[in-house]
């Protein structure tokens, strides 16, 4: 399989999407952010990422034969098996990294990262199989892209037995990064309309997710009401 065919698949345009969603995560928890738990945690999240794209092609062969005969599979450029395999390789190659940093002492966390990683896998492969026609699946595809803000959160904050640390500026950062995650949200109504609307043959599969930009604003948007909050539980 040649080089850009396995880049078509996996749609690589999209990644600096993940890195921020990963970072954000990370940022949001006030917590020092340790540059090996972190990259790992990036990687394993650009893992699921691309490894859930190429499961997106494996899954849609048989639609995409009929709908877009130029992707990679229907156009004999891939074989399905083989996408499959790399796609189902890749996601348990991303929660190996982060079982690893969790397990080697790296993320404070401890078993909290390799979980986040499963539920997310575990939702990106809900959501290839079974996203076409159904109502419910743009809200999957919003739970893929919260689990990767947990992922970076999970990568530096520590936890105790009763949750993450009681530090408030903290507590307010974490709550903000949760709802941060929900700005994902906003994608659902568009990406609804955009599956049970009427296209053209040739349709561009565009990304669902907000760009880079957009989602920077919102992460600086979370952080400031984050800070505000913080502010008035002091005073």
């Amino acid at each position: 399989m040649k080089a850009r065919t396995l880049l078509e698949l996996g749609r690589v345009s999209n990644l600096p999407t993940v890195f921020s969603n990963v970072l954000c995560g990370a940022a949001l928890t006030g917590e020092r952010l340790r540059p090996l738990p972190l990259a790992l945690a990036v990687l394993a999240g650009s893992l699921f990422y691309v490894g859930g794209m190429f499961l997106n092609d494996a899954f849609d062969a048989t639609i995409d034969a009929k709908e877009r005969p130029e992707r990679p599979i229907p156009s004999g450029r891939a074989e399905r098996a083989t996408v499959l395999g790399l796609g189902l390789g890749m996601l348990a190659a991303g929660e190996a990294l982060l079982a690893v940093s969790a397990l080697g002492g790296l993320a404070p966390s401890g078993a909290l990262l390799p979980v986040a990683g499963w539920v997310t896998a575990t939702c990106v492969i809900v959501y290839d199989r079974w996203h076409k026609g159904l109502a419910w699946s743009p809200l999957v595809m919003g739970l893929c892209r919260a689990g990767l803000y947990v992922i970076g959160a999970a990568s530096v904050a520590e936890t105790t037995r009763s949750g993450w640390r009681s530090d408030s500026q903290r507590s307010w950062n974490v709550a903000a990064s949760i709802a941060t995650s929900a700005h994902d949200s906003a994608i659902a109504p568009g990406t609804a309309a955009a599956r049970f609307s009427v296209r053209p043959r040739r349709k561009s599969r565009r990304s669902s997710v907000p760009s880079s930009s957009a989602r920077s604003a919102a992460c600086w948007s979370a952080q400031r009401a984050a800070s505000s909050a913080s502010a008035s539980s002091r005073a």
